[in-house]
């Protein structure tokens, strides 16, 4: 039933969202596939990528967003619905609808993350973003520059984003990713780098590698 081979131009690659889940493994999604990262962050684990539905039956393709919660718990956005899941497990009586139970955030979110410096999560949507509080349980703030708050990112829009195990946050936007310093709160040196070599480990030339 799963037996399809996927290839992408290394060059090219794209990620719709990426997320750490609670057993601390890393997955990146593209269109109907998702692919599990190493711990390394240097290339695809074994046997991925595969269809979402077989690693989390339940979530729908193309996703818009995917962030980790301090809750243990990780979320992913389409449209005007999120899902939850228990790591790879979509809990019980998901999809919600995102407005009524994320106060203050718009539909078809970008991006999302939480920020290692203050421990808000930021929610991108075109050039905009939102700052939510987890003890208020609603944003903080709105609709508010993007460009303005992270020194050194000065792309306007986010296609996907994540908090790693070092404890940098990583923008990713077409090809490229950008990784960001927390505690300094800039974009590190020698960014943006190609994120099919660096994270899918393509080779140097226009290759192909499963995804």
């Amino acid at each position: 039933m799963y037996n399809i081979v996927f290839t992408v131009d290394c060059i090219f690659g794209q990620f719709d969202a990426i997320t750490r889940t609670s057993d601390g493994k890393t997955y990146a999604f593209k269109n109907e596939r998702v692919a599990q990262l190493n711990n390394a962050g240097t290339g695809v684990a074994s046997g991925y990528p595969k269809p979402i539905r077989q690693v989390f039956s339940g979530l729908p393709t193309n996703l818009d967003a995917a962030v980790y919660w301090p809750n243990g718990k990780t979320y992913f956005f389409k449209g005007n619905h999120y899902w939850r899941t228990s790591g790879t497990r979509v809990d019980s009586g998901y999809p919600k609808s995102i407005t009524g139970n994320w106060r203050g955030l718009p539909n078809d979110i970008d991006a999302a993350v939480v920020w290692g410096r203050n421990g808000k999560a930021y929610f991108f949507k075109g050039t905009r973003y939102w700052r939510y509080r987890f003890d208020w349980d609603r944003t903080e703030e709105g609709n508010l520059d993007t460009n303005w708050h992270w020194p050194g990112y000065n792309q306007g829009t986010v296609d996907a984003a994540f908090r790693w195990s070092n404890g940098r946050t990583y923008f990713f936007k077409g090809e490229r990713y950008w990784r960001y310093n927390d505690a300094n709160d800039r974009v590190d040196s020698g960014y943006p780098l190609w994120t099919s070599r660096e994270w899918l480990g393509c080779p140097n030339d226009r290759g192909t590698v499963p995804m």
